[in-house]
Formats: C-alpha cells, structure tokens, sequence
C-alpha cells in the first residue's frame, strides 16, 4: 500500500481515510495496511506537518480497528515525543470536541498490551488513558474502570500514581480552575477504601494537597475578578 500524504488542511482527506479504515482495516487481514497508516500518521504528527485534531475521526478508527497497532506505534513507538503524546490523548479532558483515541480500546486490549511489557507499558497507559469521565446518572466525576487495574496490575505503583495524579489537572479551562479542581477532588475521596493501603494513603495525601491548592487558586481567583472589576468602575 502507498503512503498516505498527510499535510495540513486536509479534512475532506480526513473524513475519506477515516471511512476507509472503518471498511477495508478490520482485522486481522487490514494490520499491515493499518501498520503503515499508523505510522505514517505519527511521522507527520512527528515533524508537526498535521496535529491530532486535523484527523480525530481517523485515529478513533485506527484505535478501534487495530488496537495492538495503534498502541505499538502511537504509545510505544519512538516516533511521537511526551508533549505530542499528550496533546494527542489529554485534550480530550478539557474539550468537549475530541474524543481520548484510547477510549475506542477495550479494556481487555490495553491490558493484553500492557502485560507484554509491564513495566514501562503501565506508565505509559495511566499517563494517555482516560483515567476518568463524568457519570450521566450522577453528574460527578468517576474513575475509568481501567485505572483499578492499573494500580492491581502496575509493577510498581510509584511509576503510575503521579501519571494518574497528573490527569486530574486540566491542560487548558475557561471557567473557573477552582470549580474544575473540586469537581475532580472526589474521584481522590473515592479510592479511601481501596483494598490496597498505599493506594488509599495516596488518595487522602493527594486530596489534601489539593484541597490547598483549591484555596490558593480560589484566592487568586477573586483578587483577579476584584482587579476586573475595579478596571470598569
């Protein structure tokens, strides 16, 4: 199969290859041109030709359809660098637009993949994955079922709690940082009664950490809207 010419602006290209994936890469006869795609994509993302918003549909797909080598080249290759790896799989915490392409892969998928090589792959899935999503029953903040099985599963905690800890403070936000940041403090609350006490010793330190940080915020926060609105008196 040739190589795909991915350039910026091309989002009938985007929504065309997109539709080709959901019909011609299904596995397992469509991995080798899902390989090449895949790769081809993340040297362009590499050398910020495109960025992972010119093709949110393609990459779902990809993950969808060849999930095994959508996480070899996209998480574990050497291709993607940490900060485009996280625009890639982290704006989909604080956008409303794109979804996180991981969450096109089973739980099942991830883990089969992360157990190949565990001590590196778990960090690198608790610092893409996720790690939450806000519940329609309830309207609060709930941990991503994977997240337990990356701290029963992960080598050693230590390499994932931070990594974990890290998706709960938003990238970018419009409203007010304190209100996001409080909302998130309970997924924290909920993990007091885990089953494993480093676990649930992390979750407490954690929520207290942030419940300064909440204070500090909420007191920069109303000195900023003072200042505003002393500049309109």
């Amino acid at each position: 199969m040739a190589a795909f010419p991915f350039e910026k602006g091309q989002n009938n290209q985007a929504h065309k290859l997109a539709r080709v994936v959901g019909v011609c890469l299904d596995r397992p006869k469509g991995s080798h041109a899902a390989a090449i795609m895949c790769q081809n994509l993340a040297r362009a993302i590499s050398e910020n030709r495109v960025y992972f918003f010119d093709f949110p549909r393609l990459l779902n797909k990809l993950a969808k359809m060849q999930p095994a080598i959508f996480l070899d080249v996209f998480l574990g290759g050497d291709n993607i660098k940490d900060y485009q790896r996280r625009r890639l799989f982290r704006f989909s915490y604080d956008s409303e637009r794109y979804d996180n392409p991981l969450s096109q892969i089973s739980n099942i998928d991830l883990l089969l993949w992360c157990e190949k090589d565990p001590s590196s792959r778990f960090p690198l899935v608790a610092s893409t994955v996720e790690a939450f999503k806000q519940s329609d029953e309830t309207g609060k903040c709930e941990w991503n079922p994977f997240v337990y099985t990356i701290f029963e599963k992960a080598p050693v905690l230590e390499d994932v709690i931070k990594r974990i800890a890290d998706a709960l403070r938003p990238t970018s936000w419009s409203d007010s940082l304190a209100d996001i940041l409080e909302r998130r403090a309970v997924l924290y609350q909920n993990l007091y009664k885990h089953d494993n006490e480093e676990v649930a010793a992390w979750a407490k330190g954690q929520y207290t950490e942030l419940q300064e940080e909440i204070r500090k915020e909420r007191e920069r926060e109303s000195q900023r809207n003072g200042e505003q609105n002393a500049s309109f008196e």
